[in-house]
C-alpha cells in the first residue's frame, strides 16, 4: 500500500516502516503538499520497502513534496525521486542541511521540474546498488557506495568523506569529483593518491 501525505507528518519513532511513499496530493485536481519531517531526538528512522517520491502527480501540479531530516535521522527506501512531472507537475524538496542519512537500495532519479531542491548540508547519502546519479545531484556532504556501480552524470564536490566498499564502485566517466577524504574498503587514502 502507498502511503500519500498530504500534510505535514513527522517520524519520531526509530522503526517506521511503510510499502512506499509519496509526498505530495497523488490524485484528482486540486493540490495538496506533503512533507515529511524527522524529530530532533530519539533516532528517528523510517524503511520504506518500495519507492519515496517527493512530489504528487494531481492534474493540476503545485503538489510539492518535502523531505527535512535532523541529525541522526534515517530514510532507508528502495529508491528515491525527486519531482513528478505527472498531472501539472510538483517539485520536490530534500533538505539534509541538519544532517540525516538518506539510504538507497536502488536508483535516485530527479525529474524535469521547476523547483525541485537538493540541500545536502551536513548528511550523509548511501547508494546500494548500480545507479547512474542525476546530473542535479552534483554536492554532497557525506557519500558511501557501499555496492554496485555508481556513476556520474556531472562534475561532482563531496565537501566530507567518499566511503567506496570493497563492493562498490564509482565510475566518474568524463566528470571530476572531490572530496576531502577518501576510503576504500575502510583503509583512508593518503592525501594527492
Amino acid at each position: 500500500t502507498t502511503l500519500e501525505i498530504r500534510a505535514t507528518v513527522t517520524v519520531d519513532v526509530p522503526n517506521a516502516v511503510c510499502a512506499s511513499l509519496v509526498l505530495g496530493k497523488n490524485s484528482n485536481n486540486s493540490a495538496a503538499t506533503g512533507a515529511l519531517n524527522f524529530a530532533t531526538s530519539g533516532s528517528p528512522s523510517l524503511t520504506v520497502s518500495g519507492a519515496v517520491i517527493v512530489g504528487g502527480a494531481n492534474s493540476s501540479g503545485g503538489s510539492n513534496g518535502t523531505i527535512t531530516f535532523t541529525s541522526g535521522s534515517t530514510l532507508n527506501a528502495n529508491s528515491v525521486q525527486i519531482g513528478n512531472t505527472g498531472g501539472g507537475g510538483s517539485s520536490g524538496v530534500i533538505s539534509m542541511a541538519s544532517g540525516g542519512t538518506l539510504s538507497v537500495a536502488g536508483a535516485i532519479t530527479v525529474q524535469a521540474v521547476g523547483g525541485n531542491t537538493w540541500t545536502p548540508g551536513t548528511g550523509t547519502v548511501i547508494l546500494k546498488a548500480t545507479n547512474t546519479l542525476p546530473s542535479a545531484l552534483n554536492s554532497f556532504n557525506n557519500l558511501a557506495i557501499s555496492s554496485g556501480t555508481t556513476t556520474l552524470a556531472a562534475a561532482t564536490t563531496i565537501s566530507k568523506n567518499l566511503s567506496i566498499a570493497s563492493g562498490g564502485v564509482l565510475n566518474l566517466g568524463t566528470f571530476s569529483s572531490t572530496a576531502n577524504t577518501l576510503t576504500f574498503n575502510n583503509v583512508g587514502q593518503v592525501s594527492g593518491v
